[in-house]
């Protein structure tokens, strides 16, 4: 019997769109929890962390059950999804590529010159 967690490993990588939907889903919560505490002077900022953000996480919810849905019957249901082991290959390549999506922080401050990212600095602190 396997556990819930190499179970849950195993459904996220049997199909593409349920690999794409966990990618989508985590990308999207570290990039909204970076920025959703930040004070913006321009109003679509807002727009964008506040509205699509949270719309690519649903998204990615939804892409989850869906990828799962789509391995289970071209295998011939949930009892056939081959079991993967979560130190393995395929589970190493794809928690290292959600690390590598979710790592937000400095690419968001490149692009959008944040100095602070999610974390308030105190003067002291500063240099």
């Amino acid at each position: 019997m396997r556990s819930g967690f190499q179970s849950f490993i195993s459904y996220l990588l049997c199909d593409w769109v349920a690999s794409l939907g966990a990618i989508v889903t985590t990308t999207s919560a570290a990039i909204f929890l970076t920025f959703a505490f930040q004070s913006f002077s321009n109003p679509y900022y807002g727009i964008i962390v506040f509205l699509i953000f949270p719309a690519f996480f649903v998204l990615g919810l939804l892409l989850i059950p869906a990828g799962v849905w789509r391995c289970a019957r071209r295998l011939g249901g949930l009892r056939n999804i081959p079991p993967v082991e979560a130190t393995g290959p395929a589970a190493t390549r794809f928690f290292g590529l959600i690390a590598l999506l979710t790592d937000c922080c400095g690419t968001w401050r490149l692009l959008f010159g944040l100095r602070e990212c999610g974390i308030r600095v105190s003067r002291a602190a500063r240099p």
